[in-house]
């Protein structure tokens, strides 16, 4: 396997935190929700609309979202104070 040094080893790091942080701030909570929602067969008035096209539509609204949100906060990670081009 070839040494990556220093650098590599950091961004190995880098990347175990961000998926660490992704898995327990965003993926687990997503999934326990997705999955009490889909399974929930109470007869409730949005009964119908789960297997309509209104269900397809609001999973795909929710990654948008969710994926603006993750996008943000990594690309505020990325720029740090420290990173800030000098000039």
């Amino acid at each position: 396997m070839p040494d990556f040094g220093e650098n590599g080893l950091r961004f190995h790091h880098m990347m175990n935190e961000g998926l660490e942080w992704f898995v327990e701030r965003v993926y687990s909570p997503f999934v326990k929700i997705a999955l009490e929602w889909r399974y929930d067969y109470a007869n409730g008035p949005d009964w119908p609309l789960r297997f309509t096209w209104a269900g397809p539509v609001t999973w795909m609204v929710i990654a948008a979202i969710s994926t603006h949100v993750l996008l943000s906060v990594l690309s505020a990670e990325r720029t740090a104070p420290d990173d800030a081009p000098a000039g």
